[in-house]
């Protein structure tokens, strides 16, 4: 016969089993789509407000860029047309090293999401970003970018969390 605190202790074991193990599906299943959606809203709003800036001939850019860049870990860019100036030159600059990983390394779309918003992984590198890209009125093309790498991390360490939470549970 089974006591009265032995059925609270198993059934204890049972709801801590059952947390984890929702948390662990929840997981797989819908934390990529979360943070691909959270992000790609973020860049839609970056976006926005970059295009404002551009309109209204905003000196402060490069700063906006930075700051962007350090709060939030998105990359931004704007390409300006290949100008054709006395010595042929294309005075186009990519300070981004990202962008410019983009445009010299062959890369796939794995997936479009929004407007202008898709994964592209890297071909030789295999490193995956949620890319924006769009064209601009005065022909300059607009480019933010923002890593996926930081998701897989998170992927392995909310694993592990899972993990040790168990059996810290049933210790």
């Amino acid at each position: 016969k089974i006591s009265f605190f032995q059925k609270i202790f198993i059934f204890s074991i049972f709801i801590i089993l059952t947390t984890v193990f929702l948390n662990y599906i929840f997981n797989i299943f819908f934390l990529d789509n979360f943070y691909i959606h959270r992000r790609s809203k973020q860049i839609l709003k970056i976006s926005s407000e970059v295009k404002r800036k551009v309109a209204a001939n905003d000196t402060d850019l490069a700063d906006f860029f930075e700051n962007i860049k350090d709060k939030e870990g998105i990359n931004i860019d704007i390409m300006k047309p290949p100008s054709h100036n006395t010595h042929g030159g294309n005075t186009a600059m990519m300070e981004n090293k990202d962008m410019e990983r983009r445009h010299k390394e062959d890369s796939r779309k794995i997936k479009t999401f929004y407007d202008n918003i898709s994964i592209i992984e890297m071909k030789r590198t295999g490193l995956r970003l949620l890319f924006y890209e769009e064209q601009l009125s005065d022909q300059s093309t607009l480019l933010i970018s923002s890593s996926l790498t930081a998701m897989k991390n998170y992927k392995r360490e909310i694993s592990l969390f899972n993990i040790l939470t168990t059996i810290a549970a049933l210790l």
